[in-house]
Order: C-alpha cells, then sequence, then structure tokens
C-alpha cells in the first residue's frame, strides 16, 4: 500500500491529550475525550488491517471534505482503476441491538444508527464527485473492528461489516488489482487540495493560567522528574526515561497546541515547564529545532519544518 495522507490523531485529540494531564476534566469533557481516545485506537486497528494491501494501492487517512458549507469527514479510503472504497470505522464493543433503524446498546440506552451518517455521507460524496467532475463509481464501507462487538436483529447490509468478516474482506480487497496512472495523481492532489479543518465539537474550558506547568510522560500522564546527575528525565510512575531534549520538545508540541497565538519563546518555555529544565538547555534545543525570528526581547522561534519526533524515548 501507498500511504498518501498517514493516519495520526485529530488537532481535537491532540488538544484533550495534551490538557489531560494538566487540568481535571468535568464528566462530559472526560467522556468525550475517551470516546475520542477509543474512536483513534479503532482507526488504528483498521490500519494495520489495511497494510495488508499490495503495496501500490494508495490509501488516505482521515480526510475532511466540504461541500456546500457542509463538513463531512472519511475515516479512511483507496482507490482503485475507476472506483474508491471509503470506510467508516467504529470501534464499538459490547452487545448492541437494531430496531426500525434504531440502535441500542444493551444497557438499553439509544445511540446514533452509524447507517445514517453513512447515508448522509453517501449523498455529500455524490454532490462533491459531481462539483469537480469526478467520474468514478464509489462504495462506502462501516467496519467494527472490535472483536466484542456484536450486533443483533440488524437487518443484513452488504455494506455493513462485522469483526468475524473482516478477513475475507481484506482477502477480496488484495485480490483487485490496480496500475497507477497521471488520472488516479490527479484525483488524489484534487482530495488533498479541498482538504479542511475538523470542527471541534467539544472545546475544553481552560486558560494558561489554571492548567499545571512541568513535564508529563506521554505514555501515562504522570509528572517527571530530572535523573540525579544526568540529562534524563524519568517518569515517577511508569519508569520510562526521556532525553530533556525529546521531554522538551514534547513539552513544546503541547503549549503550541494548546496556545497557539502565543509565542514561543525561551521564557515562556522556561516557565511552561516550571523551571525544572535551565534557559541554556532550552535555549540550546530550541536553537536546534525552531527558527529564531526577530532580536532583542521581541525574538521568538517558529518550527521548523522538519525535527525529530517528539514522542522519541531513550533506553531505561
Amino acid at each position: 500500500m501507498v500511504v498518501i495522507k498517514p493516519l495520526k490523531p485529530s488537532h481535537q485529540l491532540q488538544l484533550f491529550r495534551a490538557l489531560s494531564a494538566r487540568k481535571e476534566f468535568s464528566p462530559e469533557e472526560s467522556q468525550y475525550f475517551h470516546s475520542l481516545q477509543k474512536g483513534y485506537e479503532g482507526e488504528k486497528r483498521w490500519q494495520d488491517y489495511l497494510k495488508e494491501l499490495p503495496p501500490e494501492i494508495p490509501i488516505l487517512y482521515d480526510l475532511t471534505l466540504n461541500i456546500n458549507h457542509t463538513t463531512f469527514q472519511i475515516d479512511a479510503l483507496i482507490i482503485y482503476q475507476q472506483h474508491i472504497t471509503f470506510f467508516e470505522v467504529k470501534n464499538y464493543s459490547g452487545n448492541f441491538t437494531s430496531q426500525d433503524r434504531h440502535w441500542y446498546h444493551s444497557t438499553d440506552k439509544e445511540i446514533k444508527n452509524p447507517s445514517i451518517q453513512i447515508e448522509r455521507n453517501e449523498t455529500l460524496i455524490r454532490q462533491f464527485f459531481k462539483q469537480h467532475h469526478l467520474h468514478l463509481t464509489f462504495d462506502y464501507l462501516l467496519i467494527f473492528v472490535n472483536p466484542e462487538f456484536m450486533l443483533y436483529d440488524a437487518t443484513p447490509r452488504k455494506n455493513l461489516i462485522l469483526p468475524p468478516q473482516i478477513p475475507s474482506l481484506i482477502k477480496k480487497l488484495k485480490q483487485i488489482r490496480y496500475t497507477p496512472t497521471i488520472h488516479h495523481t490527479k484525483i488524489i492532489q484534487m482530495l488533498l487540495s479541498h482538504q479542511t479543518e475538523q470542527p471541534l465539537f467539544v472545546i475544553p474550558d481552560y486558560t494558561y493560567h489554571d492548567v499545571a506547568k512541568g513535564l508529563f510522560c506521554k505514555k501515562c500522564n504522570q509528572r517527571m522528574e530530572r535523573m540525579a546527575n544526568r540529562n534524563r528525565m524519568i517518569c515517577t510512575s511508569c519508569k520510562t526515561v526521556y532525553s530533556f531534549e525529546s521531554a522538551l520538545l514534547n513539552l513544546i508540541d503541547e503549549f503550541s497546541i494548546l496556545f497557539a497565538p502565543m509565542r514561543i519563546t525561551n521564557q515562556v518555555i522556561y516557565e511552561w515547564c516550571n523551571r525544572i529544565i535551565s534557559k541554556s538547555t532550552i535555549r540550546r534545543v530550541l536553537g536546534h529545532h525552531y527558527a529564531l525570528k526577530g532580536n532583542g526581547r521581541g525574538a521568538y522561534y517558529e518550527k521548523r519544518i522538519k525535527h525529530i519526533k517528539a514522542n522519541e524515548e531513550v533506553d531505561q
């Protein structure tokens, strides 16, 4: 497979993750954060399945498009000769019942019928294709990736794929042949050029002054502390060890997500890390991975296009 647009956490999930160790969420925020996390885990699971496809098949993840002032989001899509398959991925777990287009959890709680979401998106995709003169057929599959999911009393639908059906679907997809052409390149470029920002459905209430400062572990969200006589940070809970550099890059990325309008300066990051790492070390890391803009008191840093992964860890 050729991953044209890779899977990565949405901006909203990144925001919630950055906040999760720094403030106490309301019950509603906690529930929403859990749903975001679980949804992303489901998309990663589906990504693992799609890795089995032939290497030439182009795949795009998390594509957000707009048609007639209406935004719709595609979890994943694959392109064949004159056909596109769209995927809506659900990571539901537990027992569910479908009755007259209404879905219920085993607790008798009604949930949104995902099939209705598919029907809505199918209409929007047709409109999008027509507006952009795309003469392609498509299908839209609703994939339930969690092996602990069970749906009862559902009317059989060919585009609804339950966990036991996934292996046979992947086997079928692997048998379809694809030869890339300039036409496909243009389709991909057109889709990418019409991306739009995902709407933020829930925005946590926070300010710079009411969130905790310091360095937190990316694995378990617990505080980190300096290791004695070493340029390392260690998580006080899971004992994961980070270099100063990787810990600072995590910290700066979180700051940029939470406070995008604020400029990154040596003093700002010094305060944001709760003065745990020295200004000289912060200046060195910023100078290596960020571009210095301006001079004097007005100097600040902007992120360069490339730097090492922020969640890089070092050996314990």
